[in-house]
Formats: structure tokens, C-alpha cells, sequence
């Protein structure tokens, strides 16, 4: 999975609105059994779960094979020493490929540099 890689993004950026579109999408009809309305998604995409993902917030983060966006992963700082895992998400297509597994490696290594030691494995 070398060609895979990982990137900050800004939850606003167009790339992560696509597939936080997707997660949420699918994550609404596995949990409610019915399509979401796009308002609804439009409304949890600006949610403060979403948005906090930057900065002092913490970091969402994309995998990435070229130009191919695979999934997303977040992580928020919860203090000054934990953090924690969010959004871990593949597209369909890739949840065989181990892609999940390598988004919450990459965040618990994001959140190791920032010198938190309370990490939740995913």
C-alpha cells in the first residue's frame, strides 16, 4: 500500500466535501435505511464535527492513490494529550484494499506528533 498517501485538507475544499458527502450518505442509510435528503447532508457537512477538523480542532485528513480520492479519516484534539478518531471512512470500492486500517494508522501518527499519548486505536 506504499502508493497510498495522506493529506490535510480543509473540510471546506471541494475534494473533502465529495467524499464526506459519500460517507454521510452512506453512513444515513446504514443507520436509517432510507436515501438523506440533501439538505440534511448539506447541514451535517457545515456541523461543527465536520468544520472543527482544522487547526486547534484537529485534522481531517484524505487517502489518496494519484488522483484518486480512496476515503477520509479525522481526528480531534480532545486536550493537550488526547485525541480522537473520526469519519474513518473508505469508498466502497476499497474496503478490501486495507484502506480504512492505513487512514487510522496515519491519524494516530498525526495525533503522536502533536504529543498527545491518549489515542484510541480504531
Amino acid at each position: 500500500m506504499s502508493d497510498i498517501t495522506y493529506a490535510s485538507i480543509d473540510p471546506r475544499d471541494p475534494l473533502a466535501l465529495s467524499i464526506l458527502t459519500s460517507f454521510l450518505r452512506e453512513d444515513a442509510e446504514r443507520r436509517d435505511g432510507v436515501v438523506p435528503d440533501p439538505e440534511r447532508v448539506r447541514v451535517a457537512l457545515g456541523a461543527a464535527e465536520i468544520a472543527g477538523l482544522q487547526g486547534a480542532g484537529g485534522d481531517l485528513i484524505i487517502a489518496r492513490r494519484g488522483d484518486a480520492v480512496l476515503g477520509c479519516g479525522g481526528v480531534r484534539w480532545i486536550d493537550g494529550d488526547t485525541a480522537e478518531p473520526t469519519l474513518i471512512y473508505a469508498l466502497p470500492a476499497f474496503r478490501d484494499a486495507g484502506i480504512e486500517a492505513g487512514i487510522g494508522a496515519e491519524l494516530e501518527r498525526r495525533a503522536r506528533l502533536t504529543g498527545r499519548r491518549g489515542v484510541p486505536r480504531v
